[in-house]
């Protein structure tokens, strides 16, 4: 019956078997545990990049509100936080590697191979930390300690690197904690 069904299988979930691949035989828990370390890899290097990514636009943006580079860098990064995954992962699959023939479909054999999944993987990362570090900058480049520093003669790329984005990085860090953890999720 069902009920004994599942009952079976939330006991051996608990002993972290989750049961057999129909396909192999094998272990489930064995094949996830061996596709582990690149998923982690893949995750780690998405990050990174879009943690790079969200400070260099966030603070560019940020620095001059209201300005063209401003709205465009908001309404990209909107577009980015919103496009889901799927949609661009078919659409780059299809544009890259099948009609252009330019990247892999997939493999892990050249690094041609990793441009694909961590762009899939980087866009929405990347859109909701760019408008993160921007709405934090934004606050911290109009905060009192940030004036007193210019005052003192500090130059803008000291102001924004030593002053406000230290203190726009605690907000930054976090959704990027969330959004790592969804990746190897």
């Amino acid at each position: 019956p069902m009920l004994t069904q599942l009952v079976d299988y939330f006991k051996g979930v608990i002993h972290f078997d989750f049961g057999t691949s129909l396909r192999t035989g094998e272990s489930a828990s064995t094949m996830a545990l061996r596709a582990f370390p690149a998923t982690l890899q893949l995750a780690a290097t998405t990050m990174l990049l879009a943690i790079i990514g969200a400070v260099v636009i966030g603070c560019w943006a940020a620095y001059r509100p209201n300005s063209l580079a401003d709205r465009c860098s908001s309404m990209l990064s909107m577009t980015a936080a919103s496009t889901p995954d799927f949609w661009f992962a078919i659409t780059g699959v299809w544009l890259f590697a099948v009609l252009l023939g330019v990247l892999p479909t997939s493999g892990v054999e050249s690094p041609l191979s990793w441009i694909l999944p961590i762009a899939t993987l980087m866009i929405r990362p990347l859109g909701v930390l760019t408008q993160v570090v921007r709405g934090a900058m934004v606050s911290a480049l109009s905060a009192p300690y940030v004036r007193l520093a210019r005052s003192k003669g500090a130059s803008d790329f000291r102001v924004v690197t030593h002053h406000a984005l230290r203190n726009a990085a605690a907000p930054a860090l976090t959704v990027a904690g969330e959004l790592a953890v969804g990746l190897i999720n």
